[in-house]
């Protein structure tokens, strides 16, 4: 899969390439949610038994969790960042 290969945790990609990477794969992957939820809501409708996609079902486990990372990531940059502004005579 081209998550496998080239999404965020491809080993030694740097944070904010990993960022970026994330933001696109969320975006692939809320088309394929929508599609998905439209799945399970045929399934139930005419009373099938809903399958499970346990791929999808990791890849939304991965996304949110590297989503989390990433915005403390970011965080923390942007307070870093923020120490810069302030003068040592104000410490």
């Amino acid at each position: 899969l081209d998550w496998d290969t080239n999404g965020p945790m491809v080993p030694g990609v740097k944070p904010l390439d990993a960022i970026e990477r994330l933001d696109q794969y969320k975006a692939l992957f809320d088309v394929r949610k929508r599609k998905w939820n439209a799945y399970v809501d045929g399934e139930e409708l005419f009373g099938l038994t809903v399958t499970r996609y346990p791929e999808l079902e990791q890849t939304e486990k991965e996304l949110e969790f590297l989503g989390r990372l990433y915005d403390l990531y970011k965080d923390v940059i942007a307070t870093i960042d923020g120490y810069a502004d302030i003068l040592w005579t104000e410490v």
